[in-house]
């Protein structure tokens, strides 16, 4: 299967993942690395405001997108692969087909 999936372009075989770890640095800069650096600065001038994450105005909408792109890709890329699954059983079963069961003999009632 990774043979078949490998052929593809480094552009479509990894933007799924790349989306998704985008978002988990921009999740993990605007709320844990931007306010730590946003406090020292205010401390320093003395006057300290709380942060206001960026990815949260407009009422989180940054969030909802990326939340359907990686959702929606990620269902996406597991229905690609059980439809790979399926036709590669089909494939087996046209090459190399089942062996076939012997038929029981009835029993006749008296």
């Amino acid at each position: 299967m990774n043979k078949i999936f490998n052929n593809e372009s480094p552009i479509i075989r990894y933007w799924r993942p790349c989306t998704a770890w985008m978002y988990s640095l921009i999740c993990l800069f605007d709320f844990m690395i931007a306010p730590i650096i946003y406090l020292f600065v205010q401390a320093q001038t003395g006057n300290i405001i709380q942060w206001a994450p960026v990815t949260l105005q407009a009422s989180g909408l940054f969030h909802l997108a990326m939340g359907a792109i990686i959702g929606v890709s990620a269902w996406s890329r597991g229905q690609e692969k059980l439809s790979y699954i399926e036709n590669l059983s089909r494939i087996k079963n046209i090459i190399h087909p089942p062996a076939e069961q012997p038929e029981e003999p009835k029993e006749e009632n008296k």
